[in-house]
């Protein structure tokens, strides 16, 4: 990814230079959002059902995982946070 403005700016003049970077850049935002929606379809599940939990709001939250840290750091307790 470091290497693409360079290898673009080598193989093609300023003016085209422009347009092929946002094509890569679009190309790999592309890869991101529909690579995992293909293989979430095409792949089976590998985690027998009963060993699967639940969508969550709460464990989704990447600030709200970090909250029980923080709460038991500024109020001077150790702290308890589960895995979940």
């Amino acid at each position: 990814m470091c290497s693409r403005p360079s290898y673009i700016a080598g193989v093609t003049t300023p003016e085209e230079g422009r347009k092929h970077s946002v094509l890569v850049g679009m190309a790999f935002g592309l890869g991101f959002v529909v690579g995992p929606a293909i293989g979430w379809f095409v792949l089976p599940e590998s985690l027998p059902p009963e060993k699967r939990m639940g969508f969550s709001w709460k464990r989704a939250n990447p600030v709200g995982s970090l909250l029980p840290s923080c709460r038991a750091r500024w109020s001077g307790r150790p702290s308890r946070v589960s895995p979940v």
